[in-house]
């Protein structure tokens, strides 16, 4: 709070106490949320890769379809070729009030929370929430939902993933983080409760500087992902600079009979290089290989190396 300056009078000071009195807060009033500038102030890189879209339209991105709601009940829908529609259920979602008066729409949950969907540009969804003080709640549920015969998992490097009754992966969530308002990291981590994702942020201590800012970012529907052991990366990578190019497009053809088809034959020498370095990396340091596959034609679109 600021504090008065030594010159402010006996009458002015008198007009701000009645002012006081006139308006008193409730004590389980939040405060006012402006989510887009908490995000604009704290984490504007999430604003660089997002894409203009509209509440209650169809966004196309990435190859993908998504529509943000006007009633959080209803959840984000997220639509790709070939595949069943997949919504992601928002957190407080029966108490929660659009707020469309910028040019980010928002939900404001009633509670010292916000939740701010962001459709990227390569088809993932981001789902911001910010917390503008320490009575907010410490857990959000993200319900997905819509994709017969799915179950959610965690992974090992504390993110989620949607795996089909094939074994493949339809969707992921990336890894969470949290950060206060000084961008300090604050502890968070996901829990699977029933069909629900629940992101629990630790934002209660006396270290933290509000507002919090936290989120999953989801990838539905647009890529398959196939994962290979360290004994596959053994076998699919022979240790040589030489047969680098070699070594990846035995990658991207196994990979690509996951889901039956592939268009590796057109695919550049860097390409295949990025692929292999890669596979020799994982190799080196014992790790596993995650390959994205696009549904259409099965290419790779992006790969990492992770423990396992």
């Amino acid at each position: 709070m600021r504090e008065l300056k030594r010159g402010v009078g006996v009458v002015a000071f008198a007009a701000l106490l009645l002012s006081a009195m006139a308006t008193p807060a409730l004590a389980d009033e939040p405060p006012p949320l402006d989510a887009p500038r908490i995000l604009e102030t704290v984490v504007p890189e999430v604003l660089s890769d997002a894409k203009a879209s509209s509440v209650g339209t169809v966004t196309e991105s990435g190859g993908v379809d998504v529509v943000i709601p006007s009633d959080a009940s209803a959840g984000i829908d997220v639509v790709a070729p070939g595949v069943d529609t997949l919504n992601i259920g928002l957190p407080f979602a029966d108490t929660a009030e659009l707020v469309n008066d910028s040019a980010i729409a928002f939900f404001d949950n009633g509670n010292g929370s916000s939740t701010v969907p962001l459709v990227k540009e390569d088809g993932s969804v981001q789902v911001i929430t910010t917390i503008t003080d320490g009575s907010a709640p410490t857990s959000y549920a993200y319900v997905l939902g819509g994709v017969d015969g799915s179950t959610l998992r965690l992974t090992s490097d504390g993110g989620a993933e949607m795996v089909d009754g094939g074994g493949i992966v339809t969707a992921t969530v990336d890894a969470p983080w949290a950060v206060d308002a000084n961008r300090v990291p604050v502890a968070t981590h996901y829990e699977i409760h029933g069909d629900a994702l629940v992101q629990f942020v630790e934002h209660d201590s006396a270290q933290v500087a509000y507002p919090v800012t936290a989120d999953p970012r989801v990838s539905l529907g647009w890529y398959v992902y196939v994962k290979y052991s360290k004994a596959e990366v053994q076998r699919y990578w022979n240790g040589t600079e030489f047969l680098n190019k070699a070594a990846a497009a035995a990658a991207c053809a196994v990979a690509a009979s996951a889901v039956g088809a592939a268009v590796c034959g057109s695919l550049t020498a860097d390409y295949f290089s990025s692929i292999g370095s890669t596979f020799k990396s994982a190799k080196a340091h014992n790790q596993c290989v995650e390959v994205a596959l696009t549904y259409v034609g099965g290419i790779p679109a992006k790969w990492k190396r992770y423990s396992c």
